[in-house]
């Protein structure tokens, strides 16, 4: 079976006029993924970003602080991909404290948003 497209001409429409999209792969399931970054910058002079962070705790301390703070406890955590901790049971509530703390110290924040739309049968 064939994933099929857009129809090739606009006037068109019926199922017969569609393009290929892959000959590899069937229509039983699709999963899509949409990505968007935003960066945030942060405004803070680099002197004193230097200064704030010379007594500054690491940003992990800083996130299990903040998680204890709350009164929270994450119900999975694991490393993935180097410096990218994964994580379930964080409110939206505590991810926003501390990513305030964050900019406290001149980081620089960027915001990624992945969705996942799967079909299938």
């Amino acid at each position: 079976m064939k994933v099929l497209t857009k129809p090739l001409e606009q006037e068109q429409k019926s199922a017969s006029h569609f393009e290929v999209f892959s000959d590899t792969q069937t229509a039983e399931e699709l999963s899509i993924r949409l990505k968007s970054s935003h960066d945030h910058p942060s405004p803070m002079p680099a002197q004193l970003k230097n200064d704030v962070r010379k007594n500054a705790s690491s940003l992990y301390e800083l996130l299990d602080s903040t998680i204890k703070s709350k009164g929270e406890s994450l119900s999975k955590k694991e490393w993935v991909e180097g410096h990218t901790l994964e994580v379930e049971g964080l409110s939206q509530m505590t991810l926003h404290s501390f990513i305030l703390q964050a900019e406290k110290l001149g980081k620089r924040i960027q915001y990624t948003k992945t969705l996942t739309v799967k079909i299938t049968d």
